[in-house]
C-alpha cells in the first residue's frame, strides 16, 4: 500500500508532518501513525487535521477514522 491521501496532500502543500501535528495539537508520533494507517484518528483529531490542511474529511478518512 502506498502513501495515504492525507500524506500526499500534506506533502503537496509543503507541510512537514511535524508542522501539521503542532498546528493540529497532535503528537507527531500519533500524526505519523494516522498517516501510515496504524492509528485510527478520532473525530477531534480528524477535525483538527482538516483545519490545518483543508478539504473534506471524507476525502482523506474512512468512516472508521482510518486514513485513506
Amino acid at each position: 500500500m502506498g502513501a495515504s491521501l492525507l500524506t500526499l496532500e500534506r506533502m503537496r502543500q509543503g507541510y512537514t508532518q511535524k508542522q501539521v501535528a503542532i498546528a493540529a495539537g497532535i503528537n507527531r508520533n500519533v500524526m505519523s501513525g494516522i498517516e501510515c494507517r496504524r492509528v485510527v484518528a478520532n473525530e477531534a483529531k480528524r477535525r483538527a487535521i482538516m483545519e490545518v490542511i483543508g478539504g473534506n474529511e471524507s476525502d482523506f478518512f474512512e468512516p472508521s477514522g482510518l486514513a485513506k
